[in-house]
């Protein structure tokens, strides 16, 4: 899935971890011109996989996303505030085994802030 204008985050695995390759600044306030882009190996052949997405802020609010062509974006709902959001990588397969890998830390900067309190629409989730 091509998006232009796009910051990307491209991520890689060797097997259950997950590692930053290409680290741009990212800033609070953005809406649907973040994506991860993960580049999986051999070990996550036949899994459909989602990115996994959270805040140190809010731990509990975890918003999963498919992936299309190892891509997918960002949820603003998690790049609201300066925050630490951790990124992580979920496969099921076709008989309901799971795999995971561990989450990685990115910083989100202070973004430059409105100057309007417009409202946004949820963004889609893996159930949706």
């Amino acid at each position: 899935m091509i998006m232009p204008n796009c910051t990307v985050i491209k991520l890689k695995t060797v097997d259950q971890r997950l590692t930053v390759v290409q680290q741009p600044i990212l800033a609070s306030g953005d809406v649907g011109t973040v994506r991860a882009e993960y580049a999986t190996d051999s070990l996550w052949e036949g899994f459909a996989l989602s990115g996994v997405f959270y805040t140190g802020k809010s731990p509990d609010d975890v918003r999963e996303y498919p992936l299309t062509d190892g891509t997918c974006v960002i949820p603003w709902e998690v790049l609201t505030k300066e925050d630490t959001l951790f990124i992580g990588l979920r496969g099921v397969d076709e008989s309901g085994r799971v795999k995971t890998a561990a989450p990685v830390r990115y910083r989100i900067e202070k973004g430059s802030p409105s100057g309007s309190n417009t409202t946004k629409e949820p963004t889609p989730d893996v159930y949706q």
